[in-house]
């Protein structure tokens, strides 16, 4: 029981040190948005909502083919493929962090 329990705050350090990393870039990410748009304002306001059909195929399908954790592997292996997949499907540090919560599955989830 003890080593379950080490193994769940091992996971979750490890889960805040991924968070503080992805916030730090999605900070960055802001910030270079924010000044490419100083530099270059749109013509024609931005309609938020223009895009929102192609936005939750993509979410819907990013969260199917997206790496589970279930809390019973190596959580250094997920994190790493996990990595690689958020690279693959170039998803963006707000994404990662909006949904991270919908890729645990069972122990994962429960703490």
């Amino acid at each position: 029981m003890q080593r379950q329990y080490d193994d769940v705050i091992n996971l979750a350090a490890r889960l805040q040190v991924l968070v503080n990393a992805m916030a730090i870039r999605l900070a960055q990410a802001d910030l270079v948005i924010a000044q490419l748009r100083d530099a270059n304002p749109p013509a024609v306001p931005i309609n938020p909502l223009g895009n929102a059909p192609q936005v939750q195929i993509v979410h819907r399908e990013a969260l199917a083919q997206m790496r589970h954790y279930n809390g019973k592997t190596s959580i250094t292996d997920y994190l790493k493929r996990l990595q690689a997949d958020f690279d693959l499907m170039q998803l963006n540090t707000h994404w990662v962090l909006t949904n991270f919560d919908r890729l645990l599955d069972g122990d994962a989830k429960a703490w």
